[in-house]
């Protein structure tokens, strides 16, 4: 999966189907989580989506290691098929 950069083409970055949830690495600090959730429920959204249940974050590295900036998330957002 790409690194996150909330700046790049939210397409190459999330990934969302029936059987999966929609997906994002965050690479960042904690303060980027909310924008980057948003974004996430908006590509979910723009391709037919809707939320099912609570985002949930998956944290890969240990903050007391590494600096805040470079903290890695997984952002995982449970989605089914929006109703027509």
């Amino acid at each position: 999966m790409p690194k996150l950069d909330l700046k790049e083409d939210w397409k190459s970055c999330c990934s969302a189907s029936p059987k999966r949830p929609a997906l994002v690495e965050l690479i960042g600090p904690y303060s980027e989580g909310g924008p980057a959730i948003a974004k996430l429920h908006r590509y979910a959204a723009d391709n037919g989506y809707a939320t099912a249940g609570k985002h949930h974050e998956i944290y890969f590295s240990d903050p007391r290691r590494i600096k805040l900036e470079r903290l890695r998330i997984l952002l995982r957002q449970p989605v089914k098929k929006a109703r027509v």
